[in-house]
C-alpha cells in the first residue's frame, strides 16, 4: 500500500524508506538523556525517548484540564491549540532546526541517483515523525478529555480534537520549514549562516511573542465569555483548526465551515510550498554552509586580552566557546533561541505588574516567578549546551594536552556567569532601580539573585560534569532540558526567593548573615566540584 501510494506521487519507495530509516537511526544513536558521554555503551532507542514523552504527557495533562473548565469547546480549543503551536514551535526552534536545516545532506547524497521529490518526501517524513511523536504525547490527554469528558462520551468530538491538534502541529512545522527554505533562495551562500541566525531570532520572537499576546486574553473572565464573537480572533491560526470542534458539536454555520476550509487550504498551500523548496537544490544551498567562506576581513595584528579569561585554561575555554558560537551553526541557533524567550519572560513580568520591591512588599509568587526564572533557569540550560556538540569527536585534544580538567570544566561555569548572568543582572538592576527607587535594595536583591544563579550552576555541574563540547547532542535533548529545568527550578528556586523576601530581607542583620552564608556555601561547593571533576575525569574515556 505504501509503495503504491509513494510511486503514484513520483517517489522512489525504496530510496525513501532507506533515507528515513537511516536518518532516524542516526538521530537515536547518540547517548541517552542524562547519560554519560564517556560510557562505552548506550541505551536502546526507546529508552532515549521515554523522558521527553513523559514530560510532554504531563504538560499536556495540565492543558487538557483547561478544556474541562471552559464550557465553550471553540474557545477551549483555541487555548489548547495555542499551547500546541507554542510547544511545537519552541521545540523545533530550540532543538530540531537541524532536522530542517541539515547541511550534511548534499555532501552525502548529491552523487546518488536520488530525485528531488524523493529527497523532499524523506526530509518531510523525518520532520513529521518528530512532530507527530511530540504532538501525540502532548495532545493525547486533550483528545481523551474531548472524547470522554467535555460532552460525555462523544467519539466524534474526540476525533475532531485529534484532527485539530495534529493539523495545528503539522501546519506549525511546515510554516517554520518553509520559512527556512525560502530564505535560501535570496541569500548568498557566504551569508547563509548569518541569515539563518537572524531568521532563528525572528521566528523565536514570533512564536514567543504570539504566545505572549494571546495568553493574557484568557486571564480575563469577561474576555472568556465574549472572545469567540470577536471577528479579529479568526485571524489566529488556532481558531481555524478549533472550528473542527464546533462542527463536531453540531454548529454548521458559514463561519465554522469557512474556518475549516481555510485551515485545509493553508495546509495544502504549505505542503505545496514545501515541495517546491525542500529539494536537493535546497540541500545544495545548505551544503554551501560547509564549503563557502565569507570574505576575510582585515584584523588587527594583536587582539587585546580581556580583563577576565586571559590566561591558562580559562582563556582556552573562552576562546573555544566564542569560536564555537561563531562557526557551529547548531550551537549558535540553540543559544540564540533562548534570547527571545528571556525577553518574553521579562516582558511578561513587567506586563503583569510584577517586579515589586521585595523589601517593602511581599512578592506575589504567581507574578514574580517568571521574572526570577529567567536569571535562574537559562544559565543552567546554557551550561548544558556548552557540553554538547556534533563536533564532539574533536574533544580528543582534552585527553592529550597538559590541562587541568577541573579548571576546564569550572571555567565553563564562570564563562556562563560572566557572559550571560552578569549582563542579565545588569539589565534587571536597571529595571529594579526604576521600579524600586532604592539603590541599596537593588544592589542587595541583585546580589542575592546572582548568588542563587551561581549555586544552581554549581548544582548543574555537580550532577553532570563534562568537558566542553565533548558529548553528542541527542534529538529532543535541548527542549527536554529546558522544560525539565524550568519545572524543577519553578519548584525550588522561586519559593527560595519568596522565603528570603519574607524572612530575611526585613532585618538588615539577617540579610548580611544570609549573604555571607551563601558565599561561604558557594566557596565550599566550588572546592567539592574541583575534587569531583578530578576524580570523575580519571574514569573518562574518549568516545569519538
Amino acid at each position: 500500500m505504501w509503495r503504491w501510494w509513494w510511486e503514484k506521487l513520483g517517489v522512489d519507495y525504496e530510496q525513501w524508506r532507506i533515507l528515513v530509516r537511516t536518518a532516524l537511526k542516526l538521530d537515536f544513536r547518540t547517548t541517552g538523556l542524562g547519560g554519560s558521554a564517556y560510557n562505552t555503551h548506550s541505551e536502546g532507542g526507546w529508552g532515549k525517548i521515554i523522558a521527553p514523552v513523559m514530560l510532554y504527557i504531563v504538560m499536556g495533562s495540565v492543558f487538557a484540564f483547561l478544556a474541562t473548565v471552559i464550557e465553550d469547546v471553540f474557545l477551549s480549543g483555541i487555548l489548547v491549540l495555542t499551547f500546541v503551536m507554542f510547544i511545537v514551535g519552541t521545540t523545533l526552534l530550540l532543538d530540531y532546526q537541524s532536522v530542517i536545516t541539515s547541511p550534511d545532506d548534499y555532501l552525502i547524497l548529491a552523487f546518488q541517483p536520488i530525485s528531488s521529490r524523493t529527497y523532499f518526501a524523506a526530509r518531510l517524513t523525518n520532520v513529521i515523525v518528530y512532530t507527530v511523536l511530540m504532538t501525540t504525547a502532548f495532545g493525547m490527554p486533550s483528545m481523551l478529555v474531548y472524547g470522554f469528558m467535555v460532552r460525555g462520551f462523544n467519539p466524534l468530538l474526540g476525533a475532531a480534537a485529534m484532527l485539530a491538534i495534529y493539523g495545528t502541529s503539522v501546519a506549525t512545522s511546515l510554516a517554520i520549514l518553509v520559512s527556512y527554505a525560502s530564505i535560501l533562495r535570496v541569500v548568498p551562500a557566504y551569508r547563509l549562516k548569518r541569515a539563518l541566525t537572524y531568521l532563528q531570532v525572528v521566528m523565536s520572537f514570533l512564536v514567543y511573542g504570539g504566545f505572549a499576546i494571546i495568553g493574557p486574553l484568557f486571564d480575563d473572565q469577561s474576555v472568556l465569555q465574549t472572545l469567540q464573537r470577536t471577528p479579529w480572533l479568526f485571524v489566529h491560526p488556532a481558531a481555524w483548526f478549533a472550528s473542527y470542534l464546533d462542527l463536531a458539536t453540531g454548529r454548521h454555520g458559514l463561519t465554522e465551515i469557512g474556518l475549516t476550509l481555510l485551515s485545509i487550504a493553508v495546509l495544502g498551500l504549505l505542503v505545496r510550498s514545501a515541495s517546491g523548496r525542500l529539494s536537493l537544490d535546497y540541500a545544495e544551498r545548505l551544503g554551501a554552509l560547509l564549503a563557502t567562506s565569507a570574505p576575510v576581513k582585515p584584523s588587527s595584528a594583536a587582539r587585546r586580552r580581556g580583563f577576565w579569561f586571559n590566561r591558562d585554561e580559562a582563556r582556552a575555554v573562552s576562546l573555544l566557546i566564542r569560536a564555537q558560537f561563531k562557526h557551529d551553526q547548531k550551537f549558535r541557533l540553540g543559544v540564540l533561541g533562548i534570547v527571545p524567550l528571556t525577553i518574553f519572560y521579562l516582558y511578561s513580568g513587567i506586563r503583569e505588574g510584577a517586579i515589586l520591591d521585595p523589601f517593602e512588599t511581599q512578592p506575589d509568587m504567581a507574578q514574580d516567578a517568571i521574572v526570577y526564572l529567567a536569571v535562574l533557569l537559562f544559565p543552567t540550560i546554557i551550561q548544558v549546551y556548552l557540553t554538547r556538540s556534533d563536533a564532539y569527536r574533536a574533544s580528543w585534544v582534552f585527553y592529550t594536552c597538559p590541562a587541568d580538567t577541573s579548571r576546564l570544566v569550572l571555567s565553563m561555569k564562570w564563562f556562563v556567569m560572566a557572559s550571560f548572568v552578569l549582563p542579565y543582572l545588569g539589565l534587571m538592576a536597571a529595571i529594579f532601580l526604576y521600579r524600586f527607587g532604592n539603590p541599596i535594595h537593588v544592589v542587595v536583591h541583585v546580589l542575592v539573585l546572582g548568588l542563587f544563579s551561581h549555586l544552581f550552576l554549581q548544582m548543574t555541574v555537580f550532577i553532570d560534569p563534562n568537558l566542553p563540547f565533548s558529548k553528542p547532542m541527542q534529538k529532543g535533548e535541548r527542549s527536554v532540558v529546558m522544560f525539565m529545568t524550568a519545572l524543577i527550578q519553578a519548584v525550588l528556586s522561586v519559593p527560595m526567593v519568596m522565603l528570603v523576601s519574607r524572612f530575611i530581607y526585613p532585618s538588615a542583620l539577617r540579610t548580611a548573615f544570609f549573604i555571607a552564608g551563601v558565599v561561604m556555601l558557594s566557596v565550599g561547593v566550588e572546592r567539592m566540584l574541583a575534587g569531583r571533576v578530578s576524580s570523575r575525569s580519571a574514569r573518562w574515556e574518549y568516545i569519538g
